[in-house]
Order: structure tokens, then sequence, then C-alpha cells
């Protein structure tokens, strides 16, 4: 998502739980409608209902734990990473050592 993105979920966020607020009107916020409709289609916000043309957004569970959530991602990344490069590493240095205990036996 483009951090533009992720700092209007962060002012829904921000408000959600300061404020206490259920729901937020897009201008309570400072975000257009067409902003409102990118977070709800990523399923990180919702419209509960639209009174006299205002209308009212809060995060979704997906909203509420996405930064979280990416985190959790980034780490699992880099312990995957880790573990493939320690692997290639160890794969390298027993090539190495049988390639050495070969040509010792050929000798």
């Amino acid at each position: 998502m483009k951090k533009y993105y992720e700092d209007l979920l962060r002012v829904v966020l921000d408000d959600y739980y300061k404020e206490n607020k259920r729901y937020s009107t897009i201008e309570e916020l400072g975000i257009s409608l067409r902003d409102a409709e990118f977070l709800i289609a990523k399923g990180l916000c919702s419209m509960p209902h639209i009174l006299d043309g205002v209308y009212c957004l809060r995060p979704t569970e997906n909203g509420l734990t996405y930064f979280e959530d990416k985190k959790e991602i980034a780490k699992s990344v880099m312990i995957h990473w880790s573990f493939n490069f320690a692997m290639a590493v160890l794969s390298a240095v027993c090539g190495s050592i049988l390639t050495l205990l070969i040509q010792q036996a050929i000798s």
C-alpha cells in the first residue's frame, strides 16, 4: 500500500483510539470520499451508514491490525531469508569439504 494511504489509515485509527469513537465522518477526519473508498476497497475501513450526505467511516478488523500484521510479515520474511542464507553458506562449506575429502581419497 502506498505510504499516503497508510497515513490515511493512521488518521482513522488515531481518531478511533484517541477520541474513542465508533465511527467518524470523513469531514472530521479531513479525508476525501475517494480516499475513504480506497480504504474501504482494501478492507481496512467500512462505511456503516450515510446520513444526509454525511459519510461515516470506521476501521475494520483488518484495519485495526494492519500495522501489526505488516510488522509480523516483515519479521517472518527476515527469519526465512536468514535461514535460507545460513543454509546456502552451510551447503557451500559442506560441498567444499566433500570435494577436498574426495580429492584426498583419489590421490
